[in-house]
């Protein structure tokens, strides 16, 4: 239905949208900046500086209420990755603080807390994907008054399992022990809003925008105890020559020239998605991933779990990599391989895991293909096997 709004769509059944959403018209062509107003921001006193720099800080504002904050809330960076690397840095962690993340995180969700310098503890995950409540529970009781800090980051539906976790359980529980609450939002960005959280990460490539662009929302209490992440040009209130001082805000975290017309492209994102209506997204997604499951197991795959919100991973009798490939192949697009969350992925199977996760735009056509060539695939290598 929606197809005709993206026209890389063509010739292909594609079913890896959790790695990158395509990008539509509407956004594509959004290319004003370079049109009639391509100059800098902030710092020029002419017409064009002076249209770019509103037309940075409109993008600022729509993008940070299309996530639940406010405009001097919300910092641009390159993606989910950096996002979360910034935070991890800016909050300058030492041994008085910790972080409580699911051991089956995404490697951007994992490797930033490992280098910040802080103690880290790993949570697990209930038989039905989601993060132990109980678990939760008993670790904050027992973490009370040990730490200055305590951080829970977790992604809101997850790379792998796709499995919606209980976000807001987790942030009355964790509020109740004074926590601070980091959400990976970029599975989850173009479903929910995040007014309650203190910190959000996610990016424009999966939110149907532009690659190079994304975000980190803070709420506004706590940028006092951040410290610049990067330096340079633009973030400094004044340079002597010995010392300097930073202006406040999400500007101190934006040194040097940013990605504006990808700021601007991603706005762009965000109201076509606002247009169509993210509940109506939202069901119509969940329904087509009860037909994507079905077709993985009639093809002999056995999905990892029974929920998923657009996820369906699954492995197969043969190597993730070759199932992948072949489809590939054949024109349909999955992901298969260690899917940048390797404990997770070789806690289940050595030989990794194949994804295929969908969008508003996929139909039941696609389905249907994907299950004719799951079908191929596996009986090509089935002979191969036997050979």
């Amino acid at each position: 239905m929606y197809k005709s709004y993206f026209p890389a769509y063509r010739d292909i059944v594609y079913l890896d949208n959790a790695a990158t959403t395509m990008t539509p018209v509407e956004v594509i062509g959004e290319n004003n900046y370079y049109l009639y107003f391509n100059a800098n921001i902030h710092r020029s006193p002419h017409e064009l500086g002076q249209k770019a720099s509103n037309a940075y800080e409109e993008a600022r504002t729509v993008i940070a209420e299309f996530a639940g904050f406010k405009a001097n809330e919300l910092i641009f960076t390159r993606n989910t990755t950096e996002s979360i690397n910034l935070l991890s840095n800016a909050l300058d962690l030492s041994t008085k603080d910790i972080v409580l993340v699911p051991w089956t995180e995404h490697h951007a969700n994992l490797l930033p807390w490992r280098h910040a310098g802080c103690d880290i503890e790993y949570l697990d995950l209930d038989d039905e994907g989601e993060i132990d409540l109980m678990q939760l529970k008993r670790t904050l009781d027992r973490l009370r008054g040990i730490y200055h800090r305590t951080i829970i980051s977790f992604a809101h539906i997850g790379n792998i399992n796709g499995v919606v976790q209980p976000y807001k359980k987790i942030l009355t529980l964790t509020k109740a022990y004074g926590a601070l609450v980091h959400v990976d939002a970029a599975q989850s960005i173009v479903k929910f809003k995040y007014s309650g959280v203190d910190f959000v990460s996610f990016s424009g490539h999966k939110l149907y925008g532009p690659t190079g662009i994304g975000a980190l929302c803070i709420k506004e209490k706590h940028f006092k105890q951040l410290k610049p992440y990067q330096v340079g040009g633009g973030i400094i209130a004044e340079v002597k020559k010995h010392t300097h001082s930073f202006i406040e805000g999400p500007a101190m975290f934006e040194a040097g020239t940013p990605n504006i017309t990808g700021a601007i492209q991603l706005q762009r994102a965000c109201e076509f998605i606002e247009k169509l209506g993210r509940k109506t997204i939202f069901e119509y997604e969940k329904s087509l991933t009860n037909k994507l499951k079905h077709a993985v197991i009639t093809a002999g795959g056995y999905p990892i779990t029974a929920k998923g919100a657009n996820i369906v991973t699954f492995k197969t009798e043969y190597h993730a990599g070759d199932v992948a490939t072949l489809l590939g192949g054949k024109n349909v697009a999955v992901r298969g391989g260690m899917l940048c969350a390797e404990p997770y992925v070789r806690s289940i199977d050595e030989n990794g895991l194949v994804r295929a996760s969908v969008s508003f735009y996929n139909d039941e056509l696609d389905i249907a293909t994907f299950e004719k060539r799951l079908i191929e695939v596996c009986q090509r290598l089935k002979k191969s096997k036997t050979k």
